[in-house]
């Protein structure tokens, strides 16, 4: 197989996994960027960890 047809058969594994990330992305429901409850509820009841500086973020749980 040559460096071509090597280069060829990526380029066309990279648009096949472009077109998939972008039908879930699409097919994603609308609070998908939302904790879940558990992770939210853990927050509220664990302040001190998750009130400093970086805290309440996705390193927080």
């Amino acid at each position: 197989m040559s460096l071509l047809e090597r280069n060829v058969q990526i380029q066309k594994l990279h648009s096949q996994l472009l077109d998939e990330e972008r039908s879930r992305l699409s097919a994603a429901p609308a609070d998908a960027g939302k904790p879940p409850l558990a992770v939210a509820q853990w927050r509220q009841s664990n302040p001190e960890s998750c009130g400093r500086l970086g805290g309440d973020s996705g390193t927080c749980f």
